[in-house]
């Protein structure tokens, strides 16, 4: 069984697109909301707690506790921060997967893996694109092998 992390290159990305869009929020509550300054002050201190939760406390925790694994027979994705979540899937019931590389990936590891079957899917976030392509040799392989047992 092969174990799997998310990327923790792209964690920075998501912190600095939370950052700006918490900055953006409250210059916009600054800017639009000054004539009613209780207002004002009660979403700029909401807006800001969120933003340091998020950046600080909630990615962190979720980076260090989603992991994926694969084997011959299984797929298996354990995530989430305070609630976590496992998801468990045979190799043999992928009917076939979805590839999601972004511009500059190998940078910043914006790279997604749906694995479908009938019913289903596995969604594997933020993988580095080292780890997806040997995901993706690791499960045609599998399906390989697969058919090559059933025929």
């Amino acid at each position: 069984m092969k174990r799997y992390f998310p990327d923790r290159t792209c964690m920075n990305i998501i912190r600095l697109i939370i950052l700006t869009v918490t900055l953006a929020l409250i210059v916009c509550s600054y800017v639009f909301l000054s004539f009613i300054p209780i207002l004002m002050w009660i979403l700029i201190g909401v807006f800001a707690t969120v933003g340091i939760f998020m950046g600080s406390l909630y990615l962190p925790i979720w980076f260090r506790n989603t992991r994926y694994c694969i084997s011959k027979k299984e797929i298996n994705k354990v995530s989430g921060c305070f609630i976590t979540s496992k998801q468990l899937m045979r190799t043999s019931a992928v009917q076939y997967t979805t590839t999601i590389r972004t511009p500059f990936s190998k940078i910043t590891g914006l790279n997604f893996l749906i694995f479908n079957a009938m019913g289903g899917k596995i969604i594997w976030l933020f993988l580095s694109r080292k780890d997806l392509d040997e995901i993706l040799k690791l499960i045609e392989r599998a399906v390989n092998q697969n058919e090559k047992e059933t025929d």
